[in-house]
């Protein structure tokens, strides 16, 4: 059974070029993070994933410990 956890993903807008912060689940794995780029079961992509097409720089905020990653 994975390991789920909460984490606050940073990403830049991809019109607006403003932080956009998003609360999602995450699997640890390895040095990295699994996310599921779901829309609650909408067709498309969740606006986060649409903005990590444009910038894949992140920042992910794990307990009070924030990280910057790559997409």
């Amino acid at each position: 059974i994975a390991h789920i956890e909460q984490v606050l993903l940073t990403t830049t807008g991809r019109v607006s070029g403003q932080p956009r912060e998003t609360v999602l689940s995450a699997i640890p794995h390895g040095d990295g993070l699994l996310l599921v780029a779901s829309d609650g079961g909408r067709d498309g992509h969740p606006q986060w994933y649409r903005n990590l097409v444009v910038d894949d720089r992140v920042v992910v905020q794990r307990g009070a410990r924030r990280r910057p990653m790559r997409a």
